[in-house]
């Protein structure tokens, strides 16, 4: 009798294990089934293993010295084993390799190519190019990417992972305050994490301090003046606009604090290339000076 029940037992446990086996099996294939229906996401670039080339390692040095970092001693030795840690990513044309509002992923410098700074809406406020990095800002003062970053054209960026960076800020200090940097980088700012009025304003007092027509002018004059320009403090020019037209009346005075532009004659010939990479660029001040009708046509080529 207990034989007959053992073995009864023993087939409706198998029965259920059978029953739970199959079970198990859907639900795999369900699972399967619901993962071959996802896309797996793409990733916008390649990665290189390759090591770093002089030229790269170079650009790593040059980066890692304009940053506002206080007790930082750049070795041989010491971007060496930097560079080490670099890594190289190429993209495609039309790709975000930062976004803003989004956590940092590192500092990026330019290796080849060339990127556009957008806001979230799609306008573009600066044009990079090789020897140029980003993400700097987010790295150093430890807050969400303050621009989105879109690729124009193919690209080839190194990058400096936040990790690596950690090991890096980890016992030097900041020498800037933020608004500072995005001043002294020229950087319109977008970000909720800074003041936008203010940083703009002072960008404006700083550079105008740097037009020869103001030298004179004490700080408090200067200020004042700032306060008073209208509408706009800064204008963004799209590629192929006109900043100033040959004979218009001595009423304005353009400071070009990033971009380039051509300076041409009344048959558009180009007389110069400018380039406010360094330094702004003013136009018009002989015509204020001078109480003259402006002489050239500036047609700008990059974004101002």
């Amino acid at each position: 009798m207990g034989n007959k029940e053992s073995k009864v037992r023993l087939r409706i446990e198998e029965k259920d294990t059978d029953s739970e086996d199959e079970d198990e099996k859907n639900v795999r294939e369900d699972i399967d089934t619901e993962r071959d229906e996802t896309p797996s996401p793409v990733t916008p670039y390649t990665t290189k293993t390759q090591g770093l080339s002089p030229s790269m390692v170079e650009k790593v040095r040059r980066c890692l010295s304009s940053l506002p970092l206080t007790k930082l001693v750049l070795t041989d030795e010491l971007v060496e084993r930097l560079a080490s840690l670099v890594v190289v990513r190429e993209y495609e044309a039309d790709q975000d390799v930062i976004c803003e509002g989004l956590k940092s992923t590192g500092i990026f410098i330019i290796d080849e190519g060339r990127v556009e700074v957008m806001t979230s809406a799609g306008e573009v406020i600066a044009d990079l190019s090789k020897g140029d990095y980003f993400g700097e800002a987010s790295v150093m003062y430890k807050v969400p990417c303050t621009a989105t970053v879109r690729t124009n054209g193919k690209c080839r960026l190194l990058l400096l992972e936040e990790k690596v960076n950690r090991k890096l800020l980890g016992n030097v200090k900041i020498k800037m305050e933020m608004m500072d940097w995005f001043v002294a980088k020229r950087y319109i700012p977008l970000s909720a994490n800074i003041d936008h009025e203010r940083t703009i304003r002072r960008m404006v007092f700083t550079h105008l301090r740097k037009v020869p027509v103001f030298a004179d002018w004490s700080d408090t004059a200067l200020r004042s003046l700032v306060l008073e320009i209208k509408p706009a403090l800064i204008v963004l020019y799209p590629p192929g606009s006109v900043v100033a037209m040959h004979g218009d009346p001595p009423v304005t005075i353009n400071v070009i604090i990033r971009g380039r532009a051509v300076l041409c004659n009344r048959d558009r010939v180009t007389l110069a290339d400018v380039d406010a990479h360094t330094d702004p660029v003013v136009i018009g001040e002989e015509g204020i000076l001078m109480e003259v009708k402006n002489e050239v046509t500036v047609p700008h080529q990059d974004l101002l």
